[in-house]
């Protein structure tokens, strides 16, 4: 997610916390939800949040799961 500021952008990386026996069908709570991390950027290039999202997994291993951020897309390349 990412909030653009005048030229700069927050961005807001979220994790979800769900166990395997969660209802697809309920809302989320609040409390399902954890700030992974965040960063003020001058852009929102593909290469830089890429690299932000990387940094961010390295402060979290135990996650349990590998992302793969290779083809990753922004609205401004």
């Amino acid at each position: 997610m990412s909030i653009q500021i005048g030229r700069e952008t927050l961005v807001l990386l979220l994790g979800v916390g769900l166990d395997e026996h969660h209802n697809h069908f309920s809302y989320m709570t609040q409390a399902e939800l954890e700030i992974l991390g965040l960063e003020v950027q001058t852009g929102r290039k593909a290469d830089r949040v890429a690299e932000f999202i990387g940094r961010r997994l390295d402060h979290h291993p135990g996650l349990g799961f590998e992302i793969d951020i290779d083809p990753i897309y922004t609205a401004k390349g």
